[in-house]
């Protein structure tokens, strides 16, 4: 399938994964529409976007908290004649400390933006790519899919749901023309810190990656139709070392390297 024209949809793209792997489709001459809540960021990639790629861009600001935001945007997206040929699933955050401090407004909402928005615009593009017998879906989950990870319990919950989703629908769909991949970054150097409140870790120290460099790695899986991907060496070494031992003992290791210095 040539992209070059075609129109990808990129959730959480006003910053870090989400605006790097939007600028690696644009490289490819795919053109963007971008999604996210602050609308100024959105304006300003597009504009660069545009001048640098050439491609057409468009923004949409929403809120993915808000349950079925997807109604409303396929209604002016078809209005607008654009057909969604790549998803990109990037929105999301994290909530870090320990599970019973947490507040429980922003826990709920984050599952209903990592989990049920993920789902929800997953299913419903999906089909739309389905019909047509071809179409791209990259799932941005995490590496902390992998395993149990105190003091983000929650969050890596839900990206151990967009690995099991993504990998059981990446078979399902891959006869009716539909390729499906998750996407597994480790410590990325992005605002994700900064919104859950934590410092440097020693693990981030050890395998922090630039968000460009996932960027690349996920599209590059996708377009090779992986089902997974964990992207950067460093990453996957430690997750192949940790892979014998006991999920016990690999979560109480991940909590003593995920503490802040």
């Amino acid at each position: 399938m040539d992209l070059r024209g075609r129109w990808a949809l990129v959730t959480g793209a006003s910053s870090g994964i989400g605006a790097d792997i939007a600028r690696r489709l644009a490289a490819l001459g795919v053109n963007c529409v971008l999604l996210a809540r602050r609308e100024d960021r959105l304006r300003e990639l597009g504009r660069e976007l545009t001048r640098d790629y050439g491609i057409e861009c468009e923004i949409e600001a929403v809120d993915l908290s808000e349950v079925r935001s997807s109604d409303r945007l396929v209604q002016r997206l078809d209005m607008r004649g654009r057909t969604i040929d790549v998803l990109v699933n990037n929105a999301g955050f994290g909530s870090h400390g320990h599970f019973l401090d947490q507040d429980l407004d922003r826990m709920l909402s984050m599952i209903q933006v990592n989990v049920s928005a993920l789902t929800e615009y997953t299913l419903v593009f999906g089909r739309l790519m389905a019909e047509r017998g071809e179409g791209y879906v990259l799932n941005v989950a995490s590496i902390a899919a992998l395993q149990p990870v105190p003091s983000y319990s929650a969050y890596a919950a839900t990206k151990a749901y967009v690995l099991h989703l993504s990998e059981a629908i990446a078979l399902e769909c891959a006869p009716r023309g539909v390729k499906v991949t998750a996407s597994m970054p480790g410590v990325t150097w992005t605002e994700f810190f900064e919104v859950t409140g934590q410092g440097t870790t020693t693990f981030g120290k050890l395998t922090g990656m630039k968000s460009p460099a996932v960027a690349k790695a996920s599209v590059d899986a996708l377009l090779q139709g992986r089902s997974a991907v964990v992207t950067g060496w460093r990453n996957k070494l430690v997750m192949g070392m940790s892979a014998p031992f006991p999920r016990r003992f690999k979560a109480w290791m991940t909590w003593q390297l995920n503490k802040s210095n």
